[in-house]
This record gives C-alpha cells, sequence and structure tokens, in this order.
C-alpha cells in the first residue's frame, strides 16, 4: 500500500483525506511541484523547492518549510514507497478555514500532501518522437507561480487527445 504525505506524516493512501472546507480544493489556492525521479535521484530538487517557495511567497503562504526540510521529505516519501523511477507531486494550500475569498484570520496552517508514483521514462517516444497540436494559451497571467488552477492545462490536454495527439502547446 502506497504511504501519503500529509502534514509531515506518512499515512496509507486509504486514510489521507481532503477536507471539505480546504481553500485548496475550494479556491485552488495552492501551490505544487513535480519533481522527477531517475535512478534514485531527485532531479534538481533544490530548484523546484526554491521555485515552490518563491510562489508561496508570491502568494502570501507562510510554509514554515526550508528547502532541505522538503527535499528530506520528498526523499523519505520516495524511499518509503520504493520508488527509484517516476515522480513525487508535492502541493500546499492555504489550509483549512470556513469558505471566504478573504485570507483566513487569523492564519491558519497549510495543509502540505505528496505522493510518489512510480514509472519509467517513455524511451520510445523520446526517441522517436510523438504527435502535438497547437491551441491558444488560455491559463492565467502569472504563470510564474505553479498555482494548483491547472484548468488551462486539462482543457488543453483534452484537445489534444480529441485530436489523437499526445500534447498540446
Amino acid at each position: 500500500m502506497n504511504k501519503i504525505l500529509l502534514n509531515g506524516k506518512f499515512v496509507d493512501e486509504h486514510e489521507a483525506t481532503v477536507a471539505y472546507n480546504d481553500r485548496g480544493y475550494n479556491f485552488g489556492d495552492g501551490i505544487y511541484e513535480y519533481i522527477r525521479i531517475y535512478d534514485g535521484k531527485l532531479f534538481t530538487a533544490r530548484e523546484h523547492f526554491e521555485r515552490m517557495l518563491r510562489s508561496a511567497s508570491e502568494i502570501g503562504l507562510d510554509l514554515n518549510d526550508s528547502v532541505d526540510d522538503l527535499i528530506s521529505l520528498v526523499r523519505d516519501l520516495a524511499e518509503i514507497n520504493h520508488v527509484s523511477n517516476g515522480g513525487i507531486y508535492i502541493q500546499a494550500t492555504r489550509g483549512i478555514s470556513p469558505r471566504n475569498h478573504a485570507f483566513p484570520t487569523p492564519p491558519v496552517e497549510p495543509v502540505i500532501t505528496g505522493f510518489a508514483t512510480a514509472y519509467q521514462r517513455p524511451f520510445k517516444e523520446l526517441n522517436e518522437g510523438v504527435s502535438v497540436v497547437t491551441t491558444e494559451d488560455i491559463r492565467w497571467l502569472r504563470c510564474d507561480i505553479k498555482s494548483l488552477n491547472l484548468l488551462g492545462n486539462v482543457l488543453a490536454k483534452e484537445y489534444a487527445t480529441k485530436y489523437n495527439a499526445v500534447e498540446a502547446i
């Protein structure tokens, strides 16, 4: 059974829950990073977490974690799940509070979750290439912030799928 990172603890995936009033769930009020793992090594983890902390700062979210803290957490997450090739998704939300667009006052603890997925690199596709389509970029104007709001990406991917392409550019 896979273990999920939930606020600094590793819990069974069937025990991990999302609160109905988590601001990430209600508003997309949070940030994320996705880090590849190649042969047991986290790929550019420091750079990913520097960006994550910068994104957190840009949206006024205090994570109370250092880059080294976050690297240690995801390294442990990969090890616990025996993932040596794959990826780790980690996200932080502004936390659980009554539904209101304004930030909670006083601030609440952020919710940090993550999971590890094992998979091999798609060598055939890397060597032979894949089909793509072009589409309008409808993402929001702050693409420098890796926010949870990926609806533009989802719609672009669905457009690609509709035309039997692997990706939309």
